[in-house]
């Protein structure tokens, strides 16, 4: 019989792989996974944080929140837990709790993730000065990162400095995720940038 640490590693590695394919199958099939298990072992909060964090990857904002919100007990002071819960609440335009939960996460650890995350909830909102603290702030942490360059971009471009706004999108826009995307019409991703 194998152990759950083991097949929660086998699980792991197929999320990882996600990253990089955009496989939405294969993490469909680790939700299935994680289901089986945590009926075994309910209170495993590996589990519950790896099932939380595949239906936030497949775009399932409101199932993976009671994962994420069970969690808390567990691990009321991990930062990543925190910051999905963010994600997930800023996905379904719960603005207030979203940026709650992403300040309360950097209260634990500052990533440029989590406060590039915290500044696109700014975007399209009519206050794009308010959120681009957050997106300077996750450029400095990793001066790298597509995603908080894309949203300071769109933050910029918000308050007419369409300069610097510009050549950030574009720096976002041609590196991470979004080159593995397929925006052709006839795509699920494509919904929201394809117009006929």
């Amino acid at each position: 019989m194998r152990l759950v640490k083991d097949i929660l590693q086998e699980l792991k590695d197929i999320q990882l792989a996600f990253d990089k394919t955009n496989d939405k199958d294969a993490v469909r099939k680790c939700v299935a996974e994680y289901e089986r298990l945590l009926n075994e072992i309910p209170d495993e909060p590996e589990i519950l944080f790896q099932l939380g964090t595949a239906h936030l990857q497949l775009g399932n904002f409101g199932a993976s929140m009671p994962y994420f919100q069970r969690l808390l007990d567990y691990w009321p002071d991990n930062a990543h837990v925190w910051s999905n819960l963010g994600c997930a609440y800023r996905s379904i335009h719960q603005l207030p709790e979203a940026r709650a939960a992403l300040m309360k996460s950097l209260m634990f650890e500052e990533r440029a993730e989590t406060l590039s995350n915290l500044a696109s909830s700014y975007v399209n909102e009519d206050c794009p000065e308010q959120g681009i603290q957050f997106g300077l702030r996750a450029m400095e942490v990793d001066p790298g990162s597509a995603k908080a360059k894309w949203n300071t971009g769109l933050l910029c471009l918000e308050m007419q400095d369409w300069e610097k706004g510009f050549s950030l999108y574009e720096a976002g826009l041609l590196c991470g995720e979004r080159m593995l995307r397929n925006y052709s019409k006839d795509t699920p991703d494509s919904v929201q940038w394809w117009h006929p």
